[in-house]
């Protein structure tokens, strides 16, 4: 599957894959950027037509197994996401996604596992640890 990047956080991405002196730019970026997850708040609101998430909303989000654990999927770009659904999922309640960029995220999700772009060729596991070190650094 060729990842060819569409933003500047997937640019970003691909540099910290080759260039590990690329990693300040790529967690910048990653906090700053929006990220999108599947799910939604708990008034059922998701999707492409996005509702602005009020502080203190509650929201449901789907974890993915992988191994032992389980991880919150996270993607760098809508098209990523759609195509997690068409080659991972047929189960049409879960077609629904948020919006929001990287430190809000983190940070409403209390220290849970992500996997940025599970299964493409650039993506990232980010445990509680290095979330937590990326939200006290930046």
């Amino acid at each position: 599957m060729d990842f060819v990047p569409e933003n500047s956080l997937e640019r970003a991405l691909v540099a910290f894959a080759t260039q590990p002196g690329a990693r300040i730019e790529f967690d910048r970026l990653l906090l700053l950027s929006p990220l999108h997850v599947i799910g939604e708040d708990g008034n059922g609101n998701g999707g492409a037509e996005q509702e602005k998430l009020v502080e203190g909303a509650q929201v449901r989000l789907v974890a993915i197994r992988r191994g032992d654990a389980q991880y919150i999927p996270a993607f760098t770009s809508p098209a990523r996401l759609q195509i997690f659904f068409e080659n991972a999922t047929k189960n049409e309640p879960i077609r629904r996604y948020i919006t929001m960029n990287g430190r809000a995220l983190f940070q409403m999700t209390n220290g849970a596992p992500f996997l940025l772009n599970p299964g493409f060729p650039y993506g990232l596991e980010l445990p509680p640890a290095v979330i937590a070190r990326l939200l006290q650094d930046n």
